[in-house]
């Protein structure tokens, strides 16, 4: 009889053992994927336009819908941050190309803290086809703010700001994020004039 003991405690111990250290497997599994997760996950690269376009990592995001800016009151494009609420602040973009009466001020992106993001900028009069984030006015800074000038010529210029994890619109928990803000995207009607009038100069300078 304690033969027959010994023999199934044998094989209950062999039949065992394999599911126990599945179990224990399974668990280190879980362990590093849990570990791993928020790595994968941090965002580095945000960029959006001011026809309500995002990218978040190079993948497309939430797109900016008309919202209502919290601390002005005032509407502007609005758009989701990715799962965290971002520092406070207004990011302001600058251009020489903006007239005397707007201080060379062309855009404001607002980060009130409450996970958006929106995106103001000054309507040129002379546009027939106004951005989405086009207004006729700028709201009144907040504080903390910083100035940024952008690059490229007008109709197709851009700024980039790095936060940090405690700057204007950063994440503690996601320390390498990097905005981009395209502040003018050249019209298709534009862009074709423009290549079409380059192809006519080079026809006429090889006849010449």
């Amino acid at each position: 009889m304690s033969s027959t003991l010994k023999k199934s405690e044998i094989v209950e111990r062999q039949t065992m053992t394999p599911r126990k250290m599945n179990s224990r497997m399974a668990a280190i599994i879980v362990a590093l994927a849990a570990t791993a997760t928020p790595l994968f996950a941090q965002i580095g690269h945000i960029q959006v336009d001011e026809n309500g376009n995002m990218t978040i990592n190079g993948n497309p995001g939430p797109p900016g819908v008309i919202g209502i800016e919290p601390i002005s009151g005032l509407q502007a494009l609005c758009y989701q941050l990715p799962g965290y609420a971002g520092n406070p602040g207004d990011i302001v973009l600058f251009s020489g190309f903006e007239p005397p009466s707007a201080n060379e001020r062309s855009d404001v992106i607002r980060f009130p803290g409450n996970g958006n993001m929106y995106f103001f900028s000054l309507i040129d009069d002379q546009d027939p086809n106004p951005d989405k984030a086009d207004v006729p006015a700028l709201p009144p800074l907040i504080n903390p703010n910083v100035f940024i000038e952008e690059i490229g010529p007008e109709g197709n210029n851009n700024a980039t700001w790095t936060p940090g994890p405690g700057g204007i619109g950063g994440d503690a928990a996601n320390p390498n994020i990097e905005y981009l803000f395209i502040s003018d995207v050249p019209e298709p009607g534009a862009l074709a004039l423009t290549v079409l009038g380059g192809g006519l100069l080079l026809a006429f300078r090889r006849r010449r």
